[in-house]
């Protein structure tokens, strides 16, 4: 038995590594003007075809059954700290539509 978490947001970056995808998803927070929480979720063997067979993208909105959940913290490009969530799938759904020639309705 383990826990899982279900999270709803629009992919930021999708990163390749040796072993599996990287993908930063943006879970927007709405209570004031806090910024949207950062996850990077980790795909591994088959849930990595189903991503590139779905052609998501960065801005395609998407829900994952995530697990294995830690915090993980670092420094931005302009050197303040930040932290982020990261988990491994066992589940992944595009949210974003396509339209009539099989692309994905691009976000505005």
């Amino acid at each position: 038995m383990f826990e899982s978490h279900v999270i709803i947001g629009h992919i930021g970056d999708v990163r390749n590594n040796e072993e599996h995808k990287l993908v930063s998803i943006s879970v927007a927070v709405r209570q004031g003007n806090e910024p949207p929480v950062w996850w990077e979720i980790a795909l591994w063997n088959d849930k990595q075809e189903v991503l590139d067979k779905l052609n998501a993208e960065k801005g395609s909105l998407v829900a994952a059954q995530v697990f294995g959940v830690h915090a993980y913290a670092y420094l931005d490009d302009e050197g303040k700290p930040q932290a982020s969530l990261r988990a491994a799938v066992h589940m992944l759904k595009i949210l974003t539509p396509k339209t009539p020639d099989n692309t994905r309705v691009r976000r505005a």
